[in-house]
């Protein structure tokens, strides 16, 4: 399983401008991505210039695809016109997941 966690640093009026993108962006990849398993956009509750993109995938090829699919492009066009302040996103591959009580 992949994850993916980003972290956008943007202002609220960015992040409010870019809202309609981000519903759509959320909508099509969770609707049309077979290899998806979650997919959120949220922003940070005590920083509202703050967006975590949290992202569940079946494997490394659906997130590839995910990348190259038409709704991200369209994404990245509405992004480029509200630059973020900062951007950092890691990628996780992991094997196993473990329920809290494991602790």
């Amino acid at each position: 399983m992949i994850i993916v966690l980003a972290t956008i640093e943007s202002t609220i009026e960015d992040i409010n401008n870019l809202h309609q993108a981000i519903v759509d962006m959320q909508t099509a990849t969770t609707e049309a991505e077979s290899g998806n398993i979650a997919y959120t956009f949220t922003t940070d509750v005590t920083n509202p210039g703050t967006i975590r993109v949290i992202e569940q995938w079946q494997s490394m090829d659906a997130l590839k695809e995910h990348m190259a699919a038409p709704h991200m492009a369209t994404f990245q066009k509405a992004m480029a016109g509200y630059p973020p302040k900062s951007m950092d996103v890691k990628i996780y591959e992991i094997s196993q997941e473990l329920p809290l009580s494991a602790m």
